[in-house]
């Protein structure tokens, strides 16, 4: 089986759970107990996701193969974190969206790991998705085609996955989340014109990221991350 990797926010645990569904609907691939999730600062544990045996993690690209990426455009991976408010820092919770925009972040990779604050959200996304672009051995997963195209994205990742696509039901939920909730520009709600300027600094507009329709699934295999990274549940 192949692992899904991903940015935090990127839609990862939706796109998990389709992905088991689609290529490996014979695998038992729950876990057990309970897994952390959260800001550092605010731990908690919570049950695991149904196709918790596929979960990868959110590491920076290091020589991964034989996996899955999934990525987002950066301005929903940015509004997704600052609405989750259980993966921001208590004291972040009352910030606008364009403070938490431009604040950088107390933490790297996942928001559960502290770390010295550097960068933004929009600087770690990008550089996490520049990291990942165009690897060989990793199959592309975009979070807006599996939501509005499921079926010819699927299609496009059959000769990667080595298996073709099992007729299934579509996720109507994880967790909490419901799929009448989960948008593809959901980010236009929160983000100003002066949010957008702020964004299109850091990103170039050509950055292979960003949404727009065009083909899916294509093909461009991890270190083994250790049980304690896969308990961080901060899809």
């Amino acid at each position: 089986m192949k692992r899904v990797y991903s940015h935090p926010r990127s839609g990862t645990n939706f796109a998990r759970a389709t992905l088991a569904r689609a290529f490996y609907p014979d695998k038992n691939l729950e876990r057990e107990g309970r897994i952390r999730t959260g800001h550092w600062a605010d731990r908690r544990r919570v049950p695991a996701d149904p196709a918790w045996g596929l979960r990868g993690g959110h590491q920076f690209w290091h020589g991964h193969t034989c996996c899955f990426y999934v990525y987002r455009d950066g301005r929903g991976v940015a509004a997704s974190l600052w609405r989750t408010k259980e993966f921001l820092h208590p004291d972040w919770r009352g910030l606008t969206f364009s403070e938490f925009l431009r604040r950088p972040l107390d933490w790297r990779i996942t928001p559960g790991k502290k770390a010295a604050p550097t960068q933004t959200i929009v600087e770690h996304w990008y550089e996490h998705v520049t990291s990942w672009e165009s690897r060989p051995g990793v199959g592309y997963v975009r979070y807006e085609d599996l939501l509005t195209d499921p079926g010819a994205t699927l299609a496009g990742l059959a000769a990667f996955a080595d298996r073709e696509p099992a007729e299934f039901e579509p996720v109507g939920a994880v967790g909490p989340f419901v799929r009448d909730s989960w948008q593809v520009d959901s980010w236009r709600d929160v983000f100003t014109e002066d949010d957008v300027e702020y964004f299109f600094g850091i990103v170039p507009e050509s950055c292979w990221a960003l949404y727009e329709k065009g083909e899916t699934g294509d093909e461009r295999e991890p270190d083994e991350p250790t049980e304690d990274e896969r308990e961080d549940a901060d899809d």
